[in-house]
């Protein structure tokens, strides 16, 4: 019975000399963000307005176009400035071409194309810094992280 009082004195006394110190996890946290500099935005595009006509069959008589102020004038108050205004050939159904340009409506079509091109490249090029900067970003996360 002694031993057994003794075996649990020692182990009391053990118990209360091996008491493990309290720890405290401190956690820090650092925000980062990215060092993006303003980037300025490409201009807005102005593009002109082509128009395509139909194939004309020039040797059928003029007919009238279908706008408004055409559409009102009598019959008897057509005369020849009317017809230069107002009037035009009829479409021609047998060609093979649906739609097409005048070498003016072209160029526009061109100049237009070239434009949205440029700013097609001035996007990607804001793109591309902006990817750069954000995976110099990401790398300085990378290594602020490893080193705590």
């Amino acid at each position: 019975m002694k031993t057994l009082i003794m075996i649990l004195m020692v182990g009391l006394l053990a118990s209360c000399a091996g008491k493990a110190p309290l720890v405290n996890d401190v956690i820090i946290y650092k925000t980062m963000y990215p060092e993006m500099p303003p980037i300025a935005k490409p201009s807005k595009l102005s593009l002109a307005t082509p128009l395509y006509d139909y194939p004309r069959d020039t040797d059928a008589e003029l007919t009238v176009k279908n706008l408004t102020d055409c559409l009102k004038v009598e019959e008897d108050k057509r005369n020849n400035s009317f017809w230069r205004k107002c009037g035009e050939y009829p479409h021609k159904g047998n060609s093979n071409i649906y739609l097409g340009y005048d070498l003016d409506n072209w160029n526009m079509v061109v100049l237009n194309m070239a434009k949205i091109k440029a700013q097609l490249n001035a996007w990607n090029d804001t793109i591309d810094e902006l990817n750069k900067q954000r995976a110099l970003w990401i790398e300085e996360n990378k290594t602020t992280t490893n080193k705590e």
